[in-house]
This record gives C-alpha cells, structure tokens and sequence, in this order.
C-alpha cells in the first residue's frame, strides 16, 4: 500500500500524542483494581459471546472529555446498531492526517481485547491503525500497535483486538491503557468510531 505525504504528519503527531499520554496517565494510572459496574454481551450477534464493558469514554456520550483530539471530533450521529443505549446520539469522527487517543481505562491479565464499531468516511484504499498505550514497570508510556482494521461506508464491528502485554505487566496485575485511532492511507483516509469496549479480564 502507497501512503500518502501525510505519513511524516502522523509520525509527527503520534510524538507529540505521546508526550500529552504520559502526561494523562499521570491522574489515572492508580488503579486500586478494574471494577465495572455493568457488562454484557455487546457483539453477541455477530457471534461474539464475551463480555464486554464501556471503555471510559467510549460510547462518546460524554462528549471529547478525557481524549485526545487531533483533526478528529465527536459529531452528531450514533452507530446504526446502538450497541450501548437506544438513546446515544454521537460517535467520533477522525479526518485525513488526524488521530484520537481515549481517556485512560482499566484492564486485567496479559491478554485483554478491545473492539469497537466502525465505518470508512474516506478513501476505500484507507485501513485504520490501532495502537495500545500503556505505562511500564518504570512508569514511562509504551505503544503496541493492536493491529489495522478495514471497513466499509456502513457501520460494521472492527475484529477483536488483542492487547498482549508479554512481560512487560504480570499475569493478575491491573494496567491503565488508552487507545489510540489513526487513519493511514491515500489522501481523503478518514473514519468514524462508536462504542469501544473492553473485555477487560478476556472472559471466555
């Protein structure tokens, strides 16, 4: 795949994204443990039968609080399915050259999963990159790219995303984690995102 002249843009961003993470983390990264007050079966008809919550900020009804925003905003206009509320009524929108980092969430165990619904805005050529960011033993922000996910112009569910931590965070411990949202592609790569959940202790 060519990308486009806005790829040393978003190597830009993502450095200057990473700097504002590190800083975010610093008022949620004390978890005393992942509690959740609520959680069900969101993608179960597609056949996705683990249990999902909310990641914070994730159905976007609370507005941009908490992201991180760069050509990217949250706009009128919920997923068709209406996975989290019948009554949600905004999703995100990230344009060409932009990318959107969530607020801080809690998640357990070395193989945690994310997924989220999505559709392409933009160029059909254009994939969205996904990318984990998370604090170390050391306490300094790292990036793990969860993989690139390809849609059409209708919402759809993106495949499940795995978060593999490896040795870098022990099998139990609990890990705050943002999420980070990137178009790549020929000029025009734009999506639009809704209800990212977490399945935070992989249940199976």
């Amino acid at each position: 795949m060519a990308f486009s002249r806005n790829s040393f843009r978003r190597s830009c961003l993502a450095a200057v994204g990473a700097a504002i993470v590190l800083l975010a983390f610093g008022a949620s990264s004390a978890f005393a443990s992942c509690s959740y007050a609520t959680s069900g079966q969101t993608f179960s008809q597609w056949g996705d039968l683990a249990t999902y919550v909310p990641a914070v900020g994730g159905t976007l009804e609370g507005g941009s609080d908490g992201w991180s925003l760069s050509d990217a905003s949250v706009v009128d206009g919920n997923e068709s399915f209406f996975l989290n509320d019948s009554s949600d009524s905004h999703s995100l929108a990230i344009a060409d050259g932009g990318s959107a980092t969530s607020p801080a969430s809690c998640v357990n165990r070395s193989y945690p999963t994310l997924r989220f619904m999505v559709r392409n805005t933009g160029s059909r050529l254009a994939v969205l990159r996904v990318d984990v960011i998370y604090l170390d033993g050391a306490g300094g922000a790292r990036t793990m790219m969860a993989g690139f996910v390809t849609a059409g112009p209708k919402w759809t569910p993106a495949p499940i995303q795995v978060m593999v931590f490896g040795q870098l965070v022990k099998l139990g411990d609990d890990q705050s984690v943002r999420f980070r949202f990137t178009p790549v592609g020929p000029d025009g790569s734009a999506f639009q995102i809704d209800d990212v959940s977490i399945d935070p202790w992989a249940r199976r």
